[in-house]
């Protein structure tokens, strides 16, 4: 009887981590990426095509801190939040995120991605652009 209940307790507590870590972290890899890009010669904004090899890991910080995510890029050992995500995932299943100069949309359903930039547009006076805006678009996996 003590083996059956130990074998129980067991495969409850596997499972029931396993399906919490799912809930937990996703990795993000952009498929895409367009936005706009200031010519300084002719003084104008002009449309781009990216590439991109960005990658972002989605995942709950301690549980005494006052976020429901944080979004770092994959990679970075400092694990800097690039996104805070205030909220838990709505009604919808849409987790919205904002960040310095940008934000990021996850939808945990079809797991799919957006993320935005502003990059300099708003704050750079103009003929002075440097950093472009962009539009990342990709796709999540659990881990």
């Amino acid at each position: 009887m003590k083996k059956v209940t130990l074998i129980i307790a067991t495969t409850c507590a596997l499972f029931s981590s396993v399906a919490f870590a799912d809930e937990k972290k996703y990795l993000c890899i952009a498929d895409k990426a367009v936005g706009f890009s200031f010519n300084l010669n002719s003084k104008v904004w002009e449309s781009k095509t990216f590439t991109t090899d960005s990658k972002y890991i989605i995942s709950k910080p301690n549980p005494d801190a006052d976020t429901a995510f944080f979004i770092h890029e994959f990679g970075d050992a400092r694990h800097f939040p690039l996104f805070r995500c205030v909220e838990e995932f709505n009604d919808y299943g849409f987790l919205n995120c904002e960040g310095l100069g940008g934000n990021l949309t996850f939808k945990k359903t079809n797991l799919r991605f957006i993320t935005t930039n502003f990059g300099s547009y708003f704050v750079t006076p103009p003929g002075e652009w440097r950093d472009t805006p962009f539009m990342k678009i990709g796709k999540c996996s659990r881990f």
